[in-house]
């Protein structure tokens, strides 16, 4: 019977903590670094809940317009779905107006549905030539010949 006690004991002691574990709140910063480190390893599936987490509970949150951003971005570059990142993009135009980053949104926005041709078309009238345009003084490079 004491053994029982004993036993019974344990297992409630096991299931308040794992209770309490469970149900803590993760501040806005811990779901912020969380999503970025399952972000930087690869995982942009995962990172997207704690981002979503953080944007739904902390509405003041000195992440959250960074976080708009990345889930602006990690769904139209990684999960290829346009129209969540239209969502995050225009959220991120809306509310955050003034922020640095507010500028890639709406180039975001503009570029979502036009094919890459068009694309690099626009980007060329914007800014020209490429960044490292051939240098017409130096020399071609031949291939290289792989002797057998």
């Amino acid at each position: 019977m004491v053994r029982n006690v004993c036993i019974f004991g344990i297992v409630i002691g096991l299931f308040i903590s794992v209770f309490i574990v469970c149900g803590k709140k993760l501040t806005d910063k811990e779901l912020f670094e969380q999503g970025m480190a399952l972000y930087n390893q690869g995982k942009p599936n995962e990172a997207v809940k704690p981002f979503e987490d953080l944007v739904k509970t902390y509405s003041t949150s000195t992440y959250r317009s960074n976080t708009v951003f990345l889930l602006g971005f990690i769904n139209l570059n990684d999960l290829k779905d346009k129209a969540k990142a239209e969502k995050y993009y225009r959220m991120m135009v809306e509310q955050y107006p003034d922020c640095t980053l507010t500028t890639s949104a709406k180039f975001e926005l503009e570029m979502l549905n036009k094919s890459q041709a068009e694309i690099d078309s626009i980007m060329f009238k914007r800014f020209g030539e490429a960044e490292n345009p051939p240098n017409p003084e130096l020399p071609a490079k031949k291939p290289a010949v792989i002797k057998k």
